[in-house]
């Protein structure tokens, strides 16, 4: 490809910059990633934006100085700038597999400790942006101090369960960061190997569950429970074209939540490979009917 041919494809002036060719490269190579090719009738190929990239680059890198006499950290700065989103993507790919891999190995080694007891007669998990600024600390350190209360009303309701499990999973309301990937991609890694047959969500994710398909529908839901929390059930369409069902009960004004700090709305929903449904339908009755006598 000849200089000519390179500033027409790239759509830059003859006195273009190294600095121009670099915003240039960037914006191009974005639109071509972004914009199908069925909507753009005359789309540039990336392999001709490339090459006319490396055409001008190695043309303007010699007119403004040789290559000699460019120093390490210019050629680092170019590096990164050229690949950049080579490299982003490849981080996020590690960064993925890390995530997976550490929590695997996490989840195999609680469940060791955890051989020796009597299986959970339900496990409930807590997911959603249940953090403010006072429970930072706990969500890296410990949580025990809010779980604790929860876990021992809900055991109160039931003196037969030998077992209960409760934990609290973190997830952002949007993924704005590389840390909400990796707690993402942890949160589905601990929902696929420990399997919950409650979750206890927020509103954002309620609607994330009942789209995807995730969720039991609360049809065994017994008529006490659904006087009780009347102002509570929530409806939801799985799919467009059928009725909206039962899908969960807000349960944030129950007393199990009484000694505890977490904020934000709290729905109890049933997972769709829960092991305990019979357990999970008990707690969500036992909880709704507190509902009829809360303040």
């Amino acid at each position: 490809m000849d200089i000519k041919t390179a500033y027409e494809i790239l759509e830059l002036p003859k006195d273009a910059t190294l600095d121009d060719l670099e915003d240039r490269f960037i914006i191009l190579i974005k639109r071509e990633q972004s914009v199908s090719a069925n909507n753009v009738k005359e789309e540039l190929n990336a392999d001709q934006i490339n090459t006319a990239y490396r055409v001008l680059r190695d043309y303007l890198t010699d007119e403004e100085e040789p290559e000699s006499k460019i120093g390490l950290k210019e050629k680092i700065e170019h590096f990164f700038r050229y690949y950049k989103l080579h490299v982003i993507g490849v981080l996020a790919i590690i960064l993925g597999v890390g995530v997976i891999v550490n929590t695997v190995i996490d989840n195999r080694n609680e469940q060791a400790k955890l051989a020796d007891q009597p299986p959970a007669a339900l496990k409930i998990v807590l997911l959603g942006d249940y953090v403010n600024e006072d429970l930072t600390e706990l969500l890296e350190d410990n949580l025990n101090e809010e779980l604790t209360p929860i876990q021992e009303k809900i055991a109160s309701f039931f003196p037969e369960w030998e077992r209960i499990e409760l934990d609290l999973y973190y997830s952002p309301p949007e993924v704005r960061s590389q840390t909400d990937i990796g707690m993402t991609i942890k949160n589905q890694v601990n929902l696929a190997q420990n399997s919950p047959d409650v979750l206890i969500v927020d509103s954002s994710h309620f609607k994330t569950f009942v789209a995807n398909g995730s969720l039991l529908a609360l049809d065994d839901l017994s008529q006490s429970s659904k006087d009780a929390a009347e102002n509570n059930l929530l409806f939801a369409q799985e799919v467009d074209d059928r009725p909206e069902q039962l899908y969960g009960v807000n349960i944030t004004d129950s007393s199990i939540f009484q000694e505890t700090n977490l904020p934000g709305k709290k729905i109890a929903v049933i997972f769709n490979t829960a092991e305990n449904y019979e357990n999970a339908l008990a707690f969500i009755n036992e909880t709704a009917k507190t509902l009829d006598n809360e303040d």
